[in-house]
């Protein structure tokens, strides 16, 4: 009991040295950039662009060549739209699959209900409505999956890869 109530003291203490530093620490930034704003001088936002021209002012030199893009990132959108092609081929296969699923738990469900109770094969038919089933909600879940990744794909704006 000993043992847990020093551990939980020494966490308990560090916690706070930890928390006095960061506030410490915050109230320094603040404090400088309140410095620079009274002398007038603002943040600088650097691009690429920039960063070459200062290379050789700041003594660093890359030997690393600038790659060029290449064919494929030239020519994105052909890529992606032979990708939503694919994919809405896919989507409208699996709608038909599930149709067709449907209409097989349909033509079980009436096949149970026409031969009542008394049928030998009942337990067969209900094991085999339940196996459709099954296999419905699996396309089912497919179906969804593609609807909702084309759905994100139209909502990303088209100048971000």
């Amino acid at each position: 009991m000993k043992k847990i109530f020093f551990v939980l003291i020494a966490v308990l203490f560090s916690i706070s040295v930890w928390a006095e530093d960061l506030g410490e620490l915050a109230k320094k930034e603040k404090a400088r950039r309140e410095a620079l704003a009274k002398q007038g001088k603002k943040g600088k936002v650097l691009t690429n662009k920039d960063v070459k021209d200062i290379k050789s002012s700041l003594g660093i030199e890359s030997h690393t060549p600038v790659e060029e893009p290449s064919a494929e990132s030239k020519e994105p959108a052909a890529a992606v739209e032979k990708a939503v092609d694919q994919s809405n081929a896919q989507l409208e296969e699996l709608k038909q699959q599930r149709a067709e699923l449907t209409r097989e738990v349909q033509e079980v469900s009436d096949s149970i209900q026409q031969s009542g109770a008394r049928s030998v094969n009942t337990g067969e038919q209900y094991r085999e409505k339940r196996l459709k089933e099954e296999e419905l909600r699996k396309v089912e879940d497919q179906i969804e999956e593609l609807e909702k990744g084309k759905k994100d794909t139209e909502e990303e704006p088209e100048g971000e890869n």
